[in-house]
């Protein structure tokens, strides 16, 4: 009985700094898991301020800088906008110059299936000659549709505006005349 008094005393007491141990770990675990919930929380909003200050700073940057205002201004995803410096714009010049000879060749096609049908020989005489492209306007479409405004010289030396929609894709290397209208006014 003696023994197992003394057993339960040390057992006691065993179990007894096992639970103050215990709790002193509980004490030092809760203390830092408050820690890490306090740390959490001010990560948290630490990054939602770097968050809302870079929005911030990129608007300020779109809304300050002249580039992306004109790149806002000019480019509308499927909206026409105006070519700057037409008159010398090599790219666009050529481009009218390309209009103006496919239009005498859709001519001379033309003229050429009649001419076979009435068993005729006949050659398109006067073809219309470029001059210059006054005005131009592109949109984005699958490739880049331009509008141009094409002053051509006709075979009597007068002058006369025509109005051209052509299609280019670079990536294909591919350009396509959709219209080439006359202007209802001519020039003299």
């Amino acid at each position: 009985m003696l023994l197992s008094v003394i057993l339960f005393h040390l057992t006691h007491k065993h179990f007894v700094q096992y639970i103050k141990s215990f709790e002193e770990t509980l004490r030092s675990q809760k203390k830092s898991h408050e820690i890490y919930i306090n740390l959490k929380a001010k990560a948290e909003a630490m990054s939602q301020v770097y968050l809302k200050l870079s929005l911030l700073g990129l608007l300020v940057m779109a809304v300050v800088t002249p580039s992306a205002n004109a790149i806002r201004k000019s480019i509308l995803v499927g909206g026409k906008s105006d070519v700057p410096n037409v008159q010398t714009n090599m790219e666009v010049q050529e481009l009218g110059r390309y209009c103006v000879e496919q239009f005498n060749l859709q001519e001379q096609s033309e003229k050429g299936n009649v001419a076979s049908i009435v068993k005729r020989e006949t050659t398109v005489s006067n073809p219309l000659t470029f001059s210059r492209v006054v005005s131009a306007q592109q949109q984005v479409v699958a490739g880049l549709k331009y509008y141009l405004r094409i002053e051509v010289t006709q075979p009597d030396g007068t002058s006369r505006m025509f109005d051209s929609v052509v299609v280019v894709q670079p990536w294909l290397h591919s350009k396509k005349l959709l219209g080439f209208t006359p202007v209802a006014t001519r020039i003299y």
